[in-house]
C-alpha cells in the first residue's frame, strides 16, 4: 500500500480504478489511437451539422394551441409569408405603379414561390344588373395604362374596405404585397434573389422585408459567426488559466487538447443524433470546452500534489488520479443530471441542448481520467519547483488563513445568509420573463427594423383564428340568418378593439357582398340571399387571394366558421406581448358570452399564438428541471456521502449562488427566457461540484485522526481549495466570452451562470465550512 504526500491512505493495487488507470497508461499507446481514431470518425460528422434558425421554432409544440393548428390549419401549415412593404418616394405615380408591377413579376417567378396578394389583384365586387360580380382593383390585375384608368385604381385602392391594412396602410402611404412561400424553402437563396430585385426599385420606393425569413436569416448568420469565436475566446482564456495556474507546457497542451476532443466528439454525436445548431444548442461547444476543463484541472492538481521523482511513473500516476476519481465522477455525475433534467422542458431545442451538453461532460471526464493519464505517462516527472508551486503557493496559503478563521467569522457568515435568504423572496417576484424575440438582438438590426415598419403601418402581420363550432349534427348552422347575427355582433365586437389591425371572415364578405347587392351592411334577411351568396362566397375562395387569406376560414358544410384576426400592439405600434395578450383573449371570451350564446363553441389557435403562452411553458419547465435535478443530486450526494445531513450541505453553495443570482437579476432588470432560464439547472449540476470536492476533502481530514477543528478546515481548505478556485476561474472566464454574443439571451446566459459559479465557489470555501464546522468530530462518522 501506497502513502500520499497528504498522509492520506491510498487505494490498494485491487482497486477497481487503480487496474483501469494503470491498464490505459501500460496500453497508452492503444489508448491514444483508439482516441484518435473516435476523433476522426465523430470529428467527420461534426462537419455536417446543421443550423436551426428560426426563433419560432423556439416555441412549445405539444400545447393546445398548437394541436388546434395543425387540425384546422390546412395549407397554412406548409406555407409562410414573406411580406415586402412598399414606401413611394414622393407621390405615388402611374410609373411608379408599372414598376411596382414588374417587381412584383419577378419575384413571383422565383422557385417556390406561389402568386401573391398585391395592390393589382386584390378581389372586391360590383353589381352587374341583378347580379354580383367580381373584379379586381387593377383592371385584369395589371397596373393601369393611362392617367385615367390609374386615377379610378387609385381611388378604389385607398377606399376598399379589404385593401385597407391588407396590401393598402391605414395612413395610405405604404403598399403591402404577400408571397407565400413554400415552408423548408432555403430562404437564404430566397432572399439573395428578391434583395437583388428590389435593387431595381429603389430610386421609387422604400422597401421593407418582413416576415419570419429575414429574421431565421440573421439569426442564422449570428449562429456562424458566434460559435467559432466562442470557442477561440473560450480556448485563449482557459489556455491563460491554465499557464498561471501551474505555469508548464504540459499544463496548457495537454488539458486543451483534453476538452477539444471532448467538444469536438459532442459536436459529432449531436449531427449522428439529428440535433441542430439552434439558438440555443449554439452554447453547448463553449460549455463543454469550458465546464471540460475542471476536470483536468483536478487531475493536475493532484498530480502535481503527488508527484514523486521515483521511476515508478505508472504506479504513482494511477494512485494520484485514483484519489481524485471519486470528485471527478461525482463531480461529471452531478452536472450531467443537471443538464439532463432539461429532458423534461416542453421546447425541443432545450431538450436537445440538455442531451447534446450531458454527453459531451460524459465524454470529458472520461478523456481526462483515461487519455490524459496515458498521455502524462509519456512525459517525465514534474520538478520539485513546480510540485511546491501547488503544495505551499501564494494560493494555498491564502486558503490557509481562510480556513483558521471560518470558526471565529461563522455567526457573521450565517448573518450574510440570512440576508440572502431575505433579499432572494423580495427579488423572485420581481424576476420577468422575456417573450419579445426584437429584443433578442443586441443592436437593431435590418430584419427587426423591417419588421417593426410593417407593424406600424399595417398592424403586423401575426394571425389569430377564432373556430366557431355549431351543435354536433347540424350542418349549414352558420347558414342560418338569426345564427350569423349572433356573429356579426361578435364581430362588431371585435372591430371596436384597436388592437386588431384586420378581420376576415364568412360574416364580414357576406355582409360587405349584400351591401353590394342592396345599399345595407348587413346580414340578408333571408336564408335564400345568404346561400346564393354563400355560393359566391366559395368562389372567391378558390382565386389566390381567398386560397391565401379566407381559404382557411371557410368550412364545406357550414357547421363551423373561422374568422382570421391580425393583432398588434396598438399603443406601442409594435408586436403584441405575453402580458397585452392575455388582456385581450379575457376580453375575447366576454365577448363570446355576451354575443354568441351557450350554443357556439369557439377555440382560439394560430401559428404564432403559442408564443403567448411562453413564460407559462419557461415557468413550468424551470421548477420542473429545478426539482428533478436537485432531488436527484441531493440523493447521489446522500448515498456518496453516507449521509442526508451531508447531501443537504452539499447543495448549500449552490443554494446561496442561484439566490443571488435572482437578486442581481432583479436589480439589473435581466429577464428570464427561453435561453436563460437553462442557468439554474447548469448551477445545480455544475455548481455542487465544488461542495463535492470540498466534503470528500473535509472528510478524509476527519478521518486522519487529527483532533484540532482548525487543523482539519484548514488542511480541507488548502487540499481541496485550490483546484475549486482554479476550476471556478478557468469556467467563469470561459463561460464570460458568451458576454460577447450577438444575441441578448445567450449574453445574459454568460453573465448568469459566470455569477453563480463564482458565487458558488465563494460558497462552498466560506459557507459551506461553516456548517461542517458545528458537526466535526473526531475518527470516522
Amino acid at each position: 500500500m501506497l502513502k500520499n504526500t497528504n498522509g492520506n491512505s491510498s487505494y490498494t493495487d485491487r482497486s477497481f480504478m487503480f487496474r483501469m488507470v494503470a491498464f490505459s497508461e501500460k496500453h497508452r499507446y492503444m489508448i491514444i489511437v483508439i482516441t484518435i481514431l473516435i476523433t476522426v470518425f465523430l470529428g467527420y460528422f461534426a462537419t455536417k451539422i446543421k443550423i436551426e434558425s428560426s426563433v419560432r421554432d423556439l416555441l412549445p409544440r405539444n400545447s393546445k394551441i398548437v394541436k388546434l393548428t395543425e387540425k384546422y390549419g390546412g395549407a397554412l401549415n406548409n406555407t409562410d409569408f414573406l411580406v415586402l412593404a412598399f414606401e413611394a418616394r414622393g407621390k405615388l405615380t402611374l410609373k411608379k405603379t408599372k414598376v411596382l408591377y414588374k417587381t412584383i413579376k419577378s419575384i413571383e417567378s422565383l422557385p417556390d414561390v406561389h402568386e401573391s396578394i398585391n395592390p393589382f389583384n386584390i378581389v372586391t365586387f360590383r353589381k352587374d344588373g341583378i347580379r354580383l360580380k367580381f373584379t379586381t382593383l387593377a383592371k385584369d390585375s395589371k397596373p393601369p395604362q393611362n392617367e385615367k384608368d390609374f386615377k379610378i385604381f387609385l381611388n378604389r385602392l385607398e377606399t376598399d374596405q379589404i385593401a385597407k391594412n391588407l396590401v393598402i396602410s391605414g395612413d395610405k402611404t405604404t403598399l403591402a404585397v404577400l408571397f407565400p412561400v413554400d415552408s423548408g424553402v432555403d430562404y437564404e437563396q430566397l432572399l439573395q434573389s428578391v434583395r437583388k430585385i428590389l435593387k431595381g426599385i429603389q430610386i421609387s420606393f422604400g422597401t421593407y422585408i418582413a416576415g419570419q425569413f429575414p429574421l431565421d436569416e440573421t439569426t442564422s448568420k449570428y449562429l456562424a459567426n458566434d460559435v467559432p469565436r466562442f470557442l477561440i475566446l473560450a480556448m485563449i482564456v482557459i489556455l491563460l488559466v491554465y499557464y498561471f495556474g501551474f505555469k508548464t507546457v504540459r499544463a496548457v497542451i495537454l488539458p486543451i487538447t483534453t476538452v477539444s476532443l471532448g467538444t469536438l466528439w459532442t459536436a459529432g454525436i449531436m449531427s449522428l443524433l439529428g440535433f441542430k445548431l439552434t439558438v440555443v444548442s449554439m452554447m453547448t461547444p463553449p460549455l463543454v470546452l469550458t465546464l471540460g476543463s475542471s476536470y483536468s484541472i483536478h487531475v493536475l492538481n493532484q498530480y502535481y500534489r503527488e508527484a514523486t521523482l521515483k521511476n515508478n511513473k505508472i504506479k504513482w500516476i494511477a494512485e494520484s488520479v485514483t484519489h481524485i476519481n471519486k470528485t471527478i465522477m461525482m463531480a461529471a455525475l452531478t452536472t450531467v443530471i443537471g443538464f439532463f433534467s432539461l429532458i423534461s422542458a416542453h421546447i425541443r431545442q432545450i431538450r436537445e441542448f440538455g442531451i447534446a451538453t450531458s454527453m459531451g461532460i460524459i465524454f470529458c471526464a472520461l478523456l481526462s481520467l483515461f487519455f490524459f493519464p496515458a498521455v502524462l505517462s509519456l512525459l517525465p516527472p514534474p520538478t520539485l519547483k513546480q510540485k511546491k508551486r501547488v503544495t505551499e503557493g501564494s494560493v494555498t496559503r491564502l486558503l490557509g488563513r481562510i480556513g483558521k478563521n471560518i470558526i471565529h467569522w461563522r455567526i457573521f457568515i450565517l448573518i450574510g445568509v440570512v440576508v440572502i435568504i431575505a433579499l432572494f423572496f423580495v427579488s423572485i417576484k420581481h424576476v420577468e420573463y422575456q417573450t419579445d424575440f426584437t429584443k433578442y438582438y443586441k443592436k437593431k438590426e435590418k430584419a427587426i427594423n423591417d419588421n417593426l415598419f410593417v407593424v406600424r403601418k399595417f398592424g403586423g402581420y401575426i394571425y389569430g383564428y377564432i373556430t366557431l363550432s355549431g351543435p354536433k349534427g347540424k350542418n349549414n348552422y352558420f347558414l342560418g340568418p338569426k345564427v350569423l347575427k349572433k356573429v356579426s355582433a361578435f364581430e362588431s365586437r371585435l372591430r371596436k378593439d384597436h388592437d386588431i389591425a384586420y378581420i376576415s371572415s364568412f360574416v364580414t364578405y357576406l355582409e360587405l357582398m349584400n351591401k353590394t347587392m342592396t345599399g345595407r351592411y348587413e346580414i340578408p334577411k333571408n336564408r335564400g340571399m345568404i346561400l346564393l351568396l354563400s355560393r359566391y362566397f366559395k368562389a372567391l375562395a378558390a382565386t389566390s387571394q381567398g386560397s391565401s387569406v379566407i381559404g382557411t376560414v371557410l368550412h364545406k358544410n357550414f357547421n363551423k366558421l373561422t374568422i382570421a384576426i391580425r393583432i398588434y400592439n396598438s399603443d406601442t405600434k409594435s408586436f403584441m406581448l405575453e402580458q397585452r395578450f392575455k388582456t385581450f383573449s379575457a376580453q375575447l371570451t366576454r365577448d363570446e358570452k355576451d354575443t354568441l350564446g351557450p350554443e357556439i363553441r369557439t377555440e382560439l389557435w394560430g401559428n404564432n399564438l403559442s408564443a403567448f403562452y411562453l413564460s407559462e411553458t419557461l415557468a413550468h419547465d424551470q421548477v420542473t428541471s429545478l426539482l428533478v435535478s436537485a432531488l436527484l443530486i441531493f440523493l447521489i450526494t446522500s448515498l456518496a456521502f453516507r449521509s442526508f445531513l451531508f447531501g443537504l450541505f452539499a447543495l448549500i453553495p449552490m443554494t446561496v449562488g442561484i439566490m443571488v443570482n435572482f437578486i442581481c437579476m432583479y436589480i439589473l432588470k435581466i429577464p428570464l427566457d427561453v435561453v436563460t432560464i437553462t442557468f439554474s439547472s447548469v448551477a445545480i449540476g455544475v455548481g455542487v461540484d465544488t461542495s463535492i470536492h470540498l466534503i470528500i476533502q473535509f472528510n478524509k481530514q476527519r478521518r486522519a485522526k487529527n483532533s484540532d477543528p482548525h487543523k482539519i478546515l484548514v488542511n480541507t481548505l488548502q487540499i481541496a481549495g485550490r483546484p475549486i478556485l482554479l476550476t471556478t476561474l478557468s469556467l467563469v472566464s470561459g463561460l464570460l466570452v458568451l458576454a460577447f454574443s450577438s444575441f441578448t439571451p445567450i449574453m445574459f446566459f454568460g453573465i448568469l451562470v459566470s455569477l453563480v459559479l463564482f458565487t458558488t465557489a465563494i460558497g462552498a470555501i466560506i459557507v459551506l465550512p461553516v456548517f461542517l464546522s458545528f458537526f466535526i468530530r473526531t475518527g470516522k462518522p
